[in-house]
């Protein structure tokens, strides 16, 4: 019996992280000191695009910063970032009727590094204010799976948020 290609070839993928570039930042200064960090909340959404060449991806990411909760509630800052990424090498996976397919943890990575980035550039853009030392929490990208899995492919670019 010979042996043929495996059914699981190793596919060898080049990424590069292209750019990151802040968007728009804003600071509003809380009309009170606030002493206990606890009291700062993140809420945050993203967008994941993929150029019609599938040869990119551009994850944007929208951070909202506030104290208080319902109509106690004051928006400290907010932040908009735009992380591209560039690969090659998914030509044989890129597109399956009109979903797009990716090994499973390349848009997580993205997603993951493109997270970090926009956390670290929060703490930054936020230098000599409660940002510094109020930081954006971790999180585990692998919990974004089922909405990184929605992304279907056109001739256009492809919208997730």
């Amino acid at each position: 019996m010979s042996k043929g290609k495996s059914e699981q070839e190793e596919i060898k993928i080049q990424m590069k992280f292209k750019s990151f570039r802040t968007l728009d930042f804003a600071y509003h200064q809380p009309p009170e000191q606030i002493k206990n960090t606890d009291t700062v909340h993140f809420n945050f959404n993203f967008e994941v695009l993929i150029e019609k060449s599938l040869k990119s991806v551009i994850i944007n990411f929208k951070v909202v910063t506030f104290i208080g909760k319902d109509e106690g509630r004051f928006q400290i800052a907010s932040i908009e970032t735009k992380s591209v990424f560039e690969f090659q090498g998914l030509e044989p996976l890129a597109q399956v009727g009109d979903s797009i397919q990716f090994p499973d943890n390349l848009l997580i990575t993205f997603l993951s590094i493109s997270y970090s980035t926009t956390r670290g550039a929060l703490c930054s853009k936020g230098a000599g204010t409660i940002l510094e030392t109020a930081i954006m929490p971790l999180i585990d990208p692998k919990s974004y799976k089922p909405i990184l899995d929605q992304i279907k492919g056109t001739d256009s670019e492809s919208p997730v948020k």
